[in-house]
């Protein structure tokens, strides 16, 4: 574990230092490409970020886990991880994302001087809010050689002003009488796609999720597109679905950074297999209100704007096949084994 003052101090005591864990592979001759890992909004240990560690190491990479802003070792007393990360204030937003991008290009300051990594071959990757705030570092921070976004997303604003993880948030800055386009304004120090350029050379991957409504979609799209015509992978699944094929999901990454230090163009694969599921609400006729877990079966196109679902319930299986509708509700009909008839899905894709 190394330490080190954040380049923003805090009134938080526990939030003043960097926090880093270093992982080198085991067997090295000279000094290696490195990765800093950026993990997601309210995590409360890193192994996700360990196991992908783990795969880079074995690709002869070494890896430099920072802990975000109010996060882990650094969460303020009295306060959950995270929480002070994103409040519903749009200074105290900026100052946080802001001390995240300060913080880890003060990691590359270290990683430059330990003497242990190629200083040619630095990347950098982060998992939904750790994939914004180091899209922010990759653009300002020319000594990246290349970025992998994990659930990441473009027009902050926009993902504060829609993201259904964010509902409290959300309601306490419209009670104070802030609107999107305001809340725009406010946020454009932090804002990735003014530092993201089309014209950008670097390699870049995109890990994207179709029905994703934590980091809405068309925000996801947008910072996939911001540096051009990079490549990409669309996962099935919401923004949580993903741990279903986490292995293979890391697997891709490592893939990146590995061809990418040894100067071999990448190339992702053409999809994942990652089953679409859903957790629903049903109201039918005759069946009455249930609640269960579904598991598509069938999409009419890309979006699912029509979909088939095989749900598990607490009276037996039940088939939804419909269209969706806004706010995460659809319309079709319901089947079971004894009747069908007309029925209305309200549903979260994980």
């Amino acid at each position: 574990m190394v330490k080190f003052d954040s380049p923003v101090q805090t009134k938080y005591v526990e939030n003043n230092s960097v926090v880093l864990h270093v992982s080198l592979p085991a067997e090295r001759s000279e000094k290696v490409p490195v990765v800093i890992i950026a993990h997601y909004w309210g995590a409360t240990d890193l192994k996700n970020e360990s196991d992908m560690s783990d795969r880079l190491a074995s690709r002869g990479i070494a890896s430099i886990i920072i802990e975000l802003p109010y996060h882990l070792s650094r969460t303020p007393y009295g306060t959950r991880s995270g929480q002070l990360a994103i409040e519903p204030d749009p200074y105290l937003i900026r100052k946080s994302m802001t001390q995240a991008v300060l913080d880890i290009r003060r990691t590359v300051d270290w990683a430059e001087f330990s003497g242990l990594f190629d200083n040619q071959k630095i990347g950098i990757v982060g998992t939904s809010l750790g994939a914004v705030v180091s899209s922010i570092a990759f653009g300002v921070e020319p000594r990246f050689s290349c970025y992998c976004s994990v659930l990441g997303g473009g027009d902050v604003a926009a993902i504060l002003w829609s993201s259904s993880r964010l509902v409290k948030q959300r309601e306490v800055l419209r009670n104070r009488g802030w609107k999107l386009d305001s809340l725009r304004k406010e946020l454009v120090e932090i804002e990735p796609l003014n530092y993201l350029k089309k014209d950008d050379v670097r390699p870049a991957y995109f890990i994207l999720a179709r029905y994703d409504t934590v980091i809405p979609v068309e925000s996801q799209r947008l910072l996939s597109e911001s540096t051009g015509d990079k490549p990409k992978l669309w996962l099935d699944t919401g923004h949580y679905g993903g741990f279903l094929v986490q292995p293979s999901v890391q697997r891709t990454v490592a893939n990146f950074f590995s061809e990418t230090f040894r100067g071999i163009p990448f190339e992702p694969p053409s999809r994942l297999f990652a089953p679409t599921i859903r957790l629903a609400s049903i109201a039918a006729f005759p069946t009455g209100l249930q609640v269960g877990v579904g598991l598509d079966l069938w999409k009419s196109n890309e979006n699912a704007d029509g979909f088939g679902t095989l749900m598990l319930t607490p009276k037996g299986p039940q088939g939804f096949i419909g269209y969706k509708l806004k706010g995460g509700f659809a319309i079709g009909v319901s089947i079971t084994p004894k009747r069908s008839g007309p029925g209305i899905l309200w549903n979260f894709v994980l």
